[in-house]
């Protein structure tokens, strides 16, 4: 099964998503911290 969800075209777009919303989520929070210390 944990190979069916890597394989599928579905699994993969939902990894690249999460992917991309928790480096967006990090990078905003780097950005809000910065502009605090500063």
């Amino acid at each position: 099964m944990d190979g069916l969800r890597r394989v599928s075209p579905v699994g993969l777009r939902f990894q690249n998503l999460s992917a991309r919303v928790s480096g967006s989520i990090v990078g905003l929070r780097s950005k809000v911290v910065r502009g605090i210390l500063m």
